[in-house]
């Protein structure tokens, strides 16, 4: 993937099979018990949107100081501050996530998708190649609770008739 555009449609194109799968999804499992440790749609929606959230937080932090950098090399930028442990972090996000409503879920997730995408219309020129390529990371991690959720799904009796693209970033 070598461009803002490519990349931003691939991000289009998971959001929009993500939500596929939740209208085929009865309403009963939106929040309900998949069993085996697997998130339901609404833990899973919640879940992309923190870590894009988190993603998003890091790399406009990177884009300031690179910017503060070129204007005055002795100014200095505040270094993000990040959860020292992710997985007790990302423990607390879903037990906040499971207290909240599905629609209040929703809305972050797609808050979150329009963030990620307005960030890479808006700054994608001012990344380097590395910081280009590390958004797929946030791609990748969508497909992939995308192909688990429908798993899951699956294995709850549920018939998902979407296609199912796995196919690489």
């Amino acid at each position: 993937m070598t461009s803002a555009e490519s990349l931003i449609e691939a991000i289009h194109d998971e959001d929009r099979q993500l939500r596929a799968v939740l209208q085929e999804c009865p309403a009963r499992l939106l929040e309900g018990d998949l069993g085996e440790s697997a998130l339901n749609p609404k833990e899973v929606l919640g879940h992309l949107a923190y870590w894009d959230e988190l993603a998003l937080d890091f790399f406009k932090t990177r884009v300031a100081r690179a910017a503060a950098r070129e204007e005055n090399s002795g100014r200095r930028i505040a270094e993000p501050v990040y959860p020292v442990n992710f997985e007790e972090r990302s423990r607390e996000e879903l037990a906040r996530i499971r207290a909240e409503s599905f629609a209040v879920v929703l809305r972050r997730y797609g808050e979150a998708t329009a963030t990620l995408i307005a960030f890479l219309n808006d700054q994608w020129e001012h990344l380097s190649q590395a910081e280009r390529n590390d958004f797929r990371i946030p791609l990748k991690h969508r497909r992939h609770h995308r192909l688990l959720l429908i798993g899951a799904l699956q294995n709850a009796g549920c018939t998902i008739s979407i296609q199912q693209k796995a196919e690489e970033a």
